[in-house]
């Protein structure tokens, strides 16, 4: 079928123009790709930015205007990713390929969320010009920071002189594998260690969608992140502002060897409700895609969420955040953090409206009902001993534990004092009041996998927090009690029981005193 007149292609993007974000709108001859993407937010009138009128040139299609406007922009405002991302695809529009190609590699080197679009227009303005070597190193690019438009790909005519390149074909075979169900991504062998390269702090800027569809840029977090457990998982704590609220957060990252998958765990309290989810995911080509399990969603459909790491620098990275309803076919992206790392030896300033560092331990408390309280008499530093029921060995253990996301929070390392002993735990307890009930998730050194803990709170008494099967769950046969407890003295035990058995076996019992 030959393809539209160029006025109608055009017209057919801009109908879709404001449906898509982070992935690529329809093709059309000679038309690169147009995505609904976050964007800095235009200044006001009086200011440089992006005016109006200019937005207006760009939305009708009034190319040779957009491009004497977009270029204007750009000069008095070189990092300005959203307008050198628009000026190329006037050019492009205009058929003027060699000012596009500027353009478009310009926008895909700017840190924002124009990167994949962009990297891909670079890749069609490449193909254009007959360069098809360079045309399928873009397109790789393109495809490893996160480009998923199997059906563009397959329709846009720019493309054209490159489908019958065995290259092509093995870049469109990657595309399909990609677009899979989590349970059949060809995950190559993970390992401890693999995240490392989040370990320190990070600033980001945030855009989220609104419920128009548009984007808008939404504040700043402070991200920090250490190793625990000599590097068998990161965690992390997030602090600063998205849209307009105040937020923190927590994420925890473990490696299940057995099941060859790393875990996540995030928390983000928000004063009304304070859950915990699970996505299980890898590291494939430079770009990190973790899946949720499905759960239903607010009208009655399955819904699965996606969380992705992309565009790793040693300095700078993305995360996303999207949501499908319908299998994985399409995702539609929700929120997108663009990381810039800080200068390891400076303080964290209040960078557009991020919280500092002291917040990103405890700020303005969320969480302040006595059901917050229950494991309280944790907090502090402790010393004693662990002892393991099968052999009757005694270790010499400390733990520390802190408040954490205001209160809504817990964070508990527990280690051995001979640092040679594979004997420690780093665990989060936190209070769900939609599910009332408390959550533990923890991490033993030297043992696979994840496991998730829950119970419901006993008043005068520590909840008992029982295994249960789920995503990041090491399964159900394994309890948490604290048997006694004090003001300076607690002992708890380690319980677990073998499947279809009801007798629970003692694996380790520990006895901690308060440091003075």
């Amino acid at each position: 079928m030959p393809p539209l007149p160029m006025r109608v292609a055009f017209r057919s993007l801009h109908a879709v123009y404001g449906l898509l974000a982070l992935s690529l709108s329809v093709g059309s001859l000679a038309a690169p790709a147009v995505a609904q993407t976050p964007a800095p937010a235009p200044r006001d009138a009086a200011g440089v930015g992006e005016s109006p009128a200019l937005d207006e040139h760009f939305r009708e299609q009034r190319w040779s205007q957009a491009v004497d406007g977009y270029r204007r922009l750009v000069e008095a405002e070189p990092e300005n990713a959203r307008a050198w991302f628009r000026l190329g695809y006037a050019l492009h529009a205009l058929e003027r390929w060699d000012e596009a190609l500027e353009c478009h590699e310009q926008a895909a080197v700017l840190p924002s969320p124009y990167q994949v679009v962009a990297t891909y227009n670079a890749a069609c303005a490449r193909a254009l010009r007959g360069e098809v070597d360079l045309a399928l190193e873009w397109l790789e690019r393109a495809i490893d920071s996160g480009f998923r438009k199997l059906d563009l790909l397959d329709s846009d005519p720019d493309l054209n002189n490159l489908r019958t390149d065995p290259r092509f074909k093995r870049l469109r075979a990657e595309l399909v594998g990609l677009d899979a169900a989590v349970s059949a991504l060809p995950c190559p062998a993970g390992h401890p260690g693999q995240f490392d390269f989040l370990v320190g702090r990070w600033r980001s800027r945030n855009w989220t969608r609104t419920p128009d569809g548009a984007w808008e840029e939404a504040g700043a977090l402070v991200f920090d992140t250490r190793p625990v457990l000599g590097g068998e998982a990161i965690f992390t704590l997030a602090a600063g502002r998205l849209g307009d609220r105040d937020v923190q957060g927590l994420l925890l990252r473990h490696y299940d060897a057995e099941r060859d998958r790393w875990i996540t765990v995030k928390n983000w309290p928000d004063g009304k409700r304070a859950a915990f989810s699970a996505q299980t995911g890898c590291f494939r080509r430079g770009r990190a895609e973790f899946f949720s399990s499905f759960h239903t969603g607010r009208g009655g459909e399955p819904t699965q969420t996606r969380g992705t790491i992309s565009d790793v620098g040693p300095d700078h990275l993305r995360m996303d955040s999207a949501v499908t309803t319908d299998g994985g076919r399409t995702w539609e992206p929700r929120v997108v953090y663009e990381l810039e790392r800080a200068p390891a030896a400076a303080a964290v300033e209040a960078a557009a409206h991020a919280l500092g560092p002291a917040e990103l331990v405890a700020a303005r408390p969320p969480a302040t009902g006595p059901e917050f309280r229950a494991f309280d008499f944790l907090l502090g530093e402790w010393r004693g001993e662990r002892v393991a029921a099968a052999c009757g060995t005694t270790t010499a253990v400390r733990a520390s534990a802190e408040a954490i996301l205001g209160g809504a929070a817990l964070i508990v390392e527990t280690r051995s004092e001979d640092e040679g002993l594979p004997v420690g735990t780093f665990e989060v307890l936190g209070y769900e009041p939609g599910g009332q009930r408390w959550v533990r998730y923890a991490v033993e050194r030297g043992h696979s996998g994840l496991v998730r803990q829950e119970g419901r709170d006993r008043g005068d008494a520590p909840p008992v927090l029982t295994g249960r099967p789920g995503p990041g769950s090491g399964g159900s046969g394994c309890r948490q009690r604290w048997l006694e407890v004090t003001a300076d003295r607690v002992v708890s035990t380690c319980e677990r029981r073998a499947p279809g058995d009801d007798a629970w076996e003692t694996c380790w019992r520990q006895e901690l005193r308060r440091v003075r």
